[in-house]
């Protein structure tokens, strides 16, 4: 099972190389680490991608779909530059097996707290029309899943901090370059793969985890019991 890990900066981050230090030191063995963004050639980055944050500011999910564009290898784990993979993350993900379009880890805040990984949320991020007329089945604009619940896939969403895709899925289902980041690009992307896949598209990996190398404080509905 070979993995490239894409990681998107804006190369100002003093977190980076930690990221990187994490994937060569938790995960499998021969990855390719592929860094899009920032002015140089990070250290023990094996394909670096220039990117002229010029041409339009905050342009995340060119960075994203580059990175499958770039990639050798068919997993695909996409990822902030700063988010470091947790001890146990290659066996985790060995042991779970690779039949999966899409995956998610347990993500874990700086401080140990769970942060926004199988979760759900209650609008298509400004889609025209939406993807129909279905009304969310929860009252808060978002909700955790407990870990084993699978019903979602309608209203399920990957928060752009860290997820895990086939690079077939990516190249074919890529995100929206006219969105930029904080435009819902993450919950839009969300509705295309279910659009496509239908609830085949989301699963969940609870063995294997990421932490957060800067604590980001949680939205409010992340305190609600998951349900």
């Amino acid at each position: 099972m070979s993995w490239t890990f894409g990681i998107v900066t804006f190369g100002t981050s003093p977190l980076l190389a930690e990221a990187i230090a994490t994937i060569r030191e938790h995960g499998p063995e021969g990855s390719e680490v592929l860094v899009v963004g920032g002015d140089q050639h990070p250290e023990d980055a094996d394909v670096w991608v220039n990117f002229d944050e010029s041409i339009k500011e905050g342009w995340l999910t060119r960075k994203k779909n580059m990175i499958a564009e770039w990639a050798n290898c068919d997993n695909l784990c996409v990822m902030h530059d700063y988010v470091g993979l947790e001890p146990g993350w290659a066996s985790g993900v060995e042991s779970f097996g690779n039949d999966w379009l899409t995956c998610m880890h347990r993500v874990l805040n700086n401080d140990g707290s769970r942060y926004r990984d199988w979760c759900v949320i209650n609008n298509d991020a400004w889609m025209n029309p939406p993807i129909d007329d279905q009304k969310p089945p929860f009252a808060y604009p978002g909700r955790l899943l407990k870990y084993h619940r699978t019903e979602y896939g309608r209203w399920q969403y990957y928060s752009g901090t860290y997820f895990c895709v086939k690079r077939e899925v990516m190249l074919e289902t890529p995100l929206d370059e006219e969105r930029v980041q904080n435009q819902g690009e993450d919950v839009q992307w969300s509705r295309f793969l279910y659009q496509k896949y239908g609830d085949r598209a989301f699963t969940m990996n609870p063995s294997a985890a990421v932490r957060l190398l800067k604590y980001k404080p949680p939205v409010p509905w992340q305190h609600l019991e998951p349900l």
